[in-house]
């Protein structure tokens, strides 16, 4: 469900993408947080920003109280946390506009450590805590009812090739989906 829009002209892989627009556009998955994370936990995209890329827009949220999310800030830095913003991780790396980026953002419960990877290579890791959401997954934009309505946070580009694994990918594994 939602407005994204299917993309088959501007795609790294395979015959499509989604574009977003960073005013509404999403896809709603009809799979709540808790059942998605378990706090070892990998989420992986390639990106492409839009020029007009202003303020920050969600990748991947879990409602309303985003407790498990993946940004990218107006500065175009990475941001994630896997418990609520209670405490999350920061790239000072940014992304340009007009380019794919491979994103792979990672938790491991048993270390309590969060990673940021970008282009196959580690730009942040450090501890992250966990609490799990109950909240509808939204891509492309963050909730703002725990049930899955309003909009807010926008992610204004491109996005293909997503993915969530409910573990920490190695380094290696990381890397390896970058050169693919």
């Amino acid at each position: 469900q939602g407005n994204a829009i299917p993309n088959t002209t501007s795609f790294l892989f395979g015959s499509g993408s989604y574009s977003f627009d960073g005013t509404g556009d999403y896809i709603k998955m009809n799979i709540t947080g808790n059942k998605t994370f378990s706090g070892s936990d990998t989420i992986s995209a390639w990106v492409n920003l839009n020029p007009a890329w202003g303020d920050f827009g969600y990748v991947v949220a879990d409602g309303a109280g985003a407790n498990v999310y993946f940004n990218i800030q107006n500065t175009k830095a990475i941001q994630i946390s896997w418990d609520g913003q209670v405490t999350s991780l920061t790239t000072t790396d940014t992304l340009p506009t007009r380019t794919w980026h491979n994103i792979v953002v990672s938790r491991d419960n048993g270390l309590g450590t969060g990673y940021i990877y970008i282009n196959g290579k580690l730009s942040k890791s450090g501890a992250l805590s966990y609490a799990p959401g109950n909240c509808v997954l939204g891509i492309g934009h963050r909730y703002t009812a725990c049930g899955g309505t309003g909009s807010l946070y926008g992610f204004n580009g491109v996005l293909e090739e997503l993915a969530i694994w409910n573990r920490t990918l190695s380094a290696k594994e990381v890397n390896d989906i970058y050169k693919r």
